[in-house]
C-alpha cells in the first residue's frame, strides 16, 4: 500500500481536497491519510466539537446573574489518531517517514488547508498549523504495527465548502426603453442592469468574504440588505484597476497597495462585513460610473 501525495506544483494548483474519494479520509500538506490509506482512521476530536467560547457576559454586580454578550468561539484544536500498518515490518519505517515529512512543523507562520471528509459524505476544509506529532516507536513498530496522532490547530474554527463562490455584479445601468413614434414590431430596448444580486448562502454560521471592485468607477461601495451593513471605499478606480477587501482578514488592498483608509465613516468595520446563512440581497453601488465597472463577492459556506 502506497502513501498518495500531490506533487509540489500541485499542492498550489488543486482544489482543497482533491485526493478525498471517500469517507475517513483527510488531505493534509499534499498528503492523504485515514480510509485507504496505510493511516488507518482511528480517533477524530475537535472537529465536530463545539470549539472553546469566549463569553462577552457581564456579571451584575446588585443582583444574581448577568447581562448577556455575544459568545465567540475560540480556535479549534483537531486531534486525529490513526493505526499505521505495514505489509511487512520492513516497510513501516519507510510509512513513518513519509508521515513524519508530511507533518513536519514549519516556520513560516503560514496556516495551510486541512480537508476532512468524516462519516456522511460531508467534505469541510478549515486552515489550520501542525501544532503537535507523535509517531509509534514502541515493541509493535518492530512488527509493523503501530498509531501515530497528529494535532492541528486552527485561529479560525470555521469550517469551510471547499469549493468557493463567486457572484458578479455589473454597474447599475437604465434601458434603453420604447422609442416613439411607435413602430410596430415594438422594440423595448435594452433591459436595465439593477447592480443587485440575490445569493443563496449555505453553511450554518456566517462567512466572510472577499469583495472585489473593479473600474472605472469611484466611490464603489457593497451593500447587505438583509443585514444593512455597507462597506464603501472613498477611492477612484481607473478602468483595469482593482481594489480587494479580504472581510475575514480586514485588508483593502488596490492592486497591491494598502488602501484601508479610504474606508468610509458610514461604513461598519470590514470584518461585520459577513454573509448569514439563507438568502442574501447584495448591491453595488459608486458615486459615478465610467462604463464597465463591476464588483466581484467570493465566499465559501461556513459551518462552526
Amino acid at each position: 500500500m502506497t502513501v498518495e501525495t500531490l506533487d509540489a506544483e500541485a499542492q498550489f494548483t488543486a482544489e482543497p481536497g482533491a485526493l478525498i474519494t471517500r469517507d475517513g479520509q483527510i488531505e493534509w500538506a499534499g498528503t492523504l491519510l485515514g480510509s485507504g490509506t496505510p493511516y488507518r482512521w482511528l480517533e477524530l476530536t475537535g472537529w465536530e466539537d463545539t470549539p472553546g467560547l469566549d463569553s462577552g457576559s457581564v456579571l451584575r454586580p446588585d443582583r444574581h446573574g448577568a447581562w448577556p454578550g455575544r459568545q465567540l468561539a475560540q480556535e479549534r484544536v483537531i486531534t486525529w489518531s490513526a493505526r499505521i500498518s505495514a505489509p511487512s515490518p520492513a516497510e513501516f519505517g519507510g510509512l513513518v517517514t513519509a508521515l513524519r515529512r508530511a507533518t513536519a512543523l514549519l516556520d513560516d507562520g503560514q496556516e495551510r488547508a486541512l480537508v476532512i471528509r468524516a462519516k456522511g459524505g460531508e467534505t469541510l476544509l478549515t486552515w489550520a498549523t501542525l501544532t503537535s506529532r507523535i509517531v509509534p516507536n514502541d515493541r509493535q513498530a518492530g512488527i509493523g504495527r503501530g498509531t501515530a496522532t497528529i494535532q492541528w490547530t486552527a485561529s479560525d474554527p470555521r469550517r469551510y465548502a471547499p469549493a468557493e463562490q463567486t457572484v458578479s455584479i455589473p454597474q447599475p445601468t437604465a434601458g434603453a426603453g420604447l422609442i416613439y413614434p411607435l413602430t410596430y414590431p415594438l422594440d423595448y430596448g435594452t433591459a436595465s442592469e439593477t447592480g443587485v444580486r440575490t445569493v443563496e448562502v449555505g453553511g450554518d454560521t456566517p462567512t466572510s468574504p472577499v469583495v472585489t471592485f473593479y473600474g472605472p468607477c469611484t466611490g464603489p461601495r457593497l451593500t447587505v440588505v438583509e443585514t444593512g451593513r455597507s462597506i464603501g471605499f472613498d477611492v477612484p478606480l481607473v478602468a483595469g484597476e482593482t481594489l480587494v477587501v479580504d472581510t475575514a482578514n480586514g485588508s483593502v488592498e488596490l492592486d497591491g497597495a494598502d488602501r484601508f483608509n479610504t474606508l468610509t465613516a458610514a461604513s461598519v468595520p470590514i470584518e461585520d462585513l459577513t454573509l448569514i446563512p439563507g438568502i442574501q440581497t447584495l448591491t453595488f453601488r459608486a458615486s459615478t460610473y465610467g462604463g464597465g465597472a463591476s464588483c466581484d463577492i467570493t465566499w465559501r459556506d461556513a459551518t462552526l
